[in-house]
């Protein structure tokens, strides 16, 4: 099953042309059947864009899952004024709320496998400059070093209201890289990107969803690294460059 965004290629198109009628379907892919079908048109939150937005741009997030035999899922119009999510279940007409980020661009969501929670990450930087300066330059500009900041990491939503279930927080110190958001395949844990170090090494952190604690972390070499879990999901695995690493779930 897949979710995609249909008629927003733009310019890539050859020769290239107007999207007019940009759309999301529901697809199965193994027979090549559409499912359901959503004009972007339709929705409140699409038509409140600016004159000139690309439509290319306007889904900021999508997650998906199967669940009691139909799609649903969660998808992030972004729009200058604060985000909207839209609730769309197969067969169903959508639902648009306020997005529980605002104009916030720095979250990653992904559904739990039982469609009924959204798990959020929330890219938390620390208050500061961050310069990027190649190991060979002689003349990197000094800044202050970045001030800490304290907030929600991540948090599990109710899939229906988007109230907030419970959420973990943390101070970040440094400047870091949050990619990593990943469920179990029984949707009991989650896999995340942790901003502290511990022995001067990046983290990934596995949270117990039920808990909403963290549970182990297991080392990731640097920011920017990769993730995941088995496909029975009793282990996890890591990659950095072209190291891959595989760990038991204890």
């Amino acid at each position: 099953m897949a979710l995609v965004q249909v008629g927003t290629n733009g310019s890539y198109y050859r020769p290239p042309h107007a999207d007019p009628a940009p759309e999301l379907a529901m697809i199965d892919a193994a027979h090549g059947q559409v499912l359901d079908r959503l004009a972007l048109s339709s929705l409140r939150s699409f038509n409140q864009r600016k004159a000139g937005f690309d439509a290319r741009f306007s889904i900021a997030a999508a997650t998906a899952v199967v669940a009691a035999g139909r799609i649903r899922s969660v998808v992030t119009i972004r729009n200058q004024d604060g985000d909207t999510w839209v609730r769309w279940i197969q067969g169903l007409p959508p639902i648009e709320v306020v997005s529980p980020f605002g104009k916030e661009r720095r979250n990653r969501l992904v559904l739990v496998p039982s469609g009924k929670q959204v798990l959020n990450t929330r890219e938390l930087q620390p208050d500061g400059v961050q310069i990027i300066c190649e190991v060979w330059s002689r003349k990197c500009p000094t800044v202050p070093l970045p001030q800490p900041r304290t907030g929600p990491l991540l948090e599990l939503r109710n899939f229906y209201n988007g109230k907030v279930l419970w959420s973990i927080s943390t101070t970040v110190k440094e400047f870091w890289n949050g990619d990593i958001l990943e469920v179990s395949p029984d949707g009991h844990f989650a896999l995340i990107s942790w901003p502290e170090k511990k022995g001067g090494v990046f983290q990934v952190a596995l949270v117990d969803l039920n808990k909403g604690a963290v549970a182990q972390f297991f080392p990731l070499g640097a920011s920017g690294g990769r993730a995941g879990f088995t496909a029975k999901g009793n282990k996890v695995w890591t990659q950095l460059t072209n190291v891959i690493s595989l760990y038991q779930r204890s």
